[in-house]
């Protein structure tokens, strides 16, 4: 069932889920006597990829579907033991044309506040991801990526590495099999803002209490009538905000 979710998220979250509605409606709009409601039903498809794809609704709907996290004190850090963070997605690379494989900008982003952190408070580095369910056959290993990224970029390397993981379950319990023996139980969590709810509440079941750290924290463009329009930025929002929010409550 776990190698579906990917596919299944991808069915029902937008766009997939609107333009199905679309499609739906379509269909129905062949026949006369249920023509009312195919139009309904197209009309409700255009209204949700367009109001979904707006930044100002995408901020609007992290803020009213998830908990939000402020950035962690200093006293919070200092009461901590080590620093995870977690794997976000790896861009295979292309050999012929001496493309190496790369973190996506999103994991980029939890590794470079890491390193930050790191370097202020001495605090030692784990990094768990290793392939998501929807990759099939060879495909790079995140955590190795990673690791590479955080030498090369930053001068640092990960304490502890984690390989297998799946998915956001899996971070914290495999996470655990490598920190919990040796007495780390207190650390902090470093991921996007919209995956902080999920992740935290997985590495506490796991036997971690956790001071999280939000990336990415969700936030307009600076310009309201730029946020009221339709944007990739603004549908990749709310796909993720959506997701999250269904994954607190189906998992």
């Amino acid at each position: 069932m776990s190698a579906l979710k990917p596919f299944l998220s991808a069915l029902i979250l937008p766009p997939a889920g609107p333009l199905l509605l679309l499609a739906a409606g379509l269909w129905l709009g062949r026949h006369a006597p249920r023509r009312r409601v195919a139009s309904q039903l197209c009309w409700a498809a255009v209204a949700m990829v367009w109001l979904l794809s707006c930044q100002t609704v995408a901020v609007g709907l992290s803020q009213l579907l998830l908990p939000s996290f402020m950035p962690p004190s200093a006293a919070q850090m200092a009461a901590t033991q080590a620093i995870v963070v977690l794997g976000g997605g790896v861009r295979p690379g292309d050999s012929a044309r001496q493309i190496p494989d790369e973190l996506t900008l999103e994991a980029q982003e939890r590794v470079l506040v890491a390193a930050r952190l790191a370097k202020l408070t001495r605090l030692p580095l784990a990094f768990s991801g290793g392939q998501g369910w929807g990759h099939q056959g060879p495909h790079p290993n995140e955590a190795e990526v990673a690791s590479q990224v955080l030498w090369q970029d930053h001068g640092l390397k990960f304490q502890w590495l984690e390989a297998g993981s799946r998915d956001t379950r899996e971070n914290a319990q495999m996470t655990a099999t490598l920190l919990l023996p040796q007495n780390v139980q207190r650390i902090a969590l470093v991921t996007q803002s919209w995956h902080l709810p999920r992740s935290v509440r997985n590495f506490e079941e796991a036997g971690f209490k956790v001071v999280p750290v939000p990336t990415g924290i969700p936030r307009g463009t600076g310009s309201p009538w730029l946020d009221a329009l339709p944007s990739a930025q603004g549908l990749g929002l709310s796909r993720q905000v959506l997701r999250e929010w269904l994954g607190l409550r189906l998992t």
